[in-house]
């Protein structure tokens, strides 16, 4: 589970949001090897299945690099949202024998790493009770959603979220930054052009 996600959707937009959410997916596929299993289940959720791992030594130190891999920060605007994710792991056979099971040990093993403080991974043990809160509801989405991953469509990306803005000068400073992670950029700069061709730096992040 992404920590503190829902921020990132009320400060900037659900389409800025689902723009994240591809970035943090393409860091995740990359982090694991091609015969693994990765997938979104649905708002902030990703499950992964690590296939055929010698020790559970393994499962660990990848956890670890998701955690770092997904750890970031964005600030534009003024506005500070920490973005990092709870891990639950649970293995096959010891855990579960199917789907089904796994996945509730390893919610349950997730509920238990945002209850010890989020940011961190915990393994499911026996008599780990799924606590967790029932699924949050649906929110209203704020302008639609595009199919294809912000990697493959930056400009309609960039595009919609500025149109879709109800703050067009915080829709621009996030999307500079959005920009930066994206191509792992210092410094982005916009730039206009006046009719008599000069051009004049607007923002900068």
């Amino acid at each position: 589970d992404i920590d503190n996600f829902k921020q990132i959707n009320d400060t900037y937009g659900h389409l800025y949001g689902d723009a994240v959410l591809s970035e943090l997916a393409m860091n995740l596929h990359n982090l694991f090897r091609k015969e693994d299993i990765l997938c979104r289940l649905g708002g902030d959720e990703f499950a992964v299945f690590l296939y055929n791992i010698p020790n559970e030594n393994i499962a660990l130190r990848k956890a670890a690099e998701v955690l770092k891999s997904l750890e970031t920060v964005f600030s534009a605007g003024g506005k500070v949202c920490q973005i990092s994710c709870s891990l639950g792991i649970a293995f096959f056979p010891q855990h579960g024998d199917n789907f089904e099971q796994l996945y509730a040990k390893a919610d349950a093993a997730v509920y238990q790493a945002k209850h010890q403080g989020k940011n961190q991974y915990a393994l499911y043990y026996d008599g780990l009770e799924n606590t967790s809160m029932a699924t949050v509801p649906p929110q209203e989405n704020d302008g639609p959603r595009i199919a294809k991953r912000f990697s493959e469509n930056v400009l309609e990306y960039v595009f919609k979220i500025l149109y879709y803005s109800n703050n067009l000068d915080l829709a621009i400073h996030s999307v500079l930054e959005l920009l930066a992670k994206h191509y792992d950029a210092q410094h982005v700069y916009l730039f206009e052009q006046t009719p008599n061709q000069i051009y004049r730096m607007t923002f900068e992040w």
